[in-house]
């Protein structure tokens, strides 16, 4: 599925449960407090089963579809990548891991938050880096350039450059 009909469907959905809980919540309310609400909603119970039956089973196919949709994206999640003639799927769980293992080798006390997205067929790569020294910073970029087009040209069978946009923390003591 793609990223627009996910994030589509994941909004109605959070849309309807929000919807629902909030007229939950206001008849929840109510009904403590007015004895002829407290008659209309047992007669309504009472009275209206095939209206009952229909809000059931509407339940019942909202529920079955955050099902489906959960188990849908419980699968690999690919990186499609259209080059020319070829098409290239990359598992996001593997480009995850090869980054996360980078950075752990190149910052092994600290956690590298990063983020990994593909925009316009080009694989992007967004980090935030720890604090090094301004001279040391070009020089440390260059090489992650080359390390990412040897993992993910060599490795991965990636045939583009890698586009990192990287920032670095600030540090109070340099």
């Amino acid at each position: 599925m793609s990223f627009r009909i996910n994030r589509f469907f994941y909004l109605i959905t959070s849309m309807v449960i929000g919807i629902f809980f909030l007229i939950l919540g206001i008849f929840g309310t109510v009904i403590p407090w007015s004895p002829s609400m407290k008659e209309i909603t047992a007669n309504f119970f009472l009275e209206n089963t095939l209206i009952l039956f229909l809000f059931g089973l509407g339940f019942l196919l909202i529920g079955l579809s955050l099902l489906i949709y959960t188990f849908i994206n419980l699968r690999h999640r690919y990186i499609h990548i259209k080059t020319g003639n070829h098409a290239l799927l990359l598992d996001e769980a593997i480009v995850q891991h090869y980054l996360e293992t980078y950075w752990k080798k190149h910052f092994p006390d600290t956690h590298v938050p990063f983020q990994i997205a593909v925009k316009k067929n080009s694989l992007q790569i967004t980090a935030e880096l720890p604090s090094m020294p301004l001279t040391d910073q070009k020089q440390f970029l260059e090489q992650v350039k080359e390390d990412f087009s040897d993992i993910f040209g060599n490795i991965l069978g990636y045939p583009h450059d890698v586009n990192l946009f990287a920032s670095f923390k600030n540090n109070s003591s340099h």
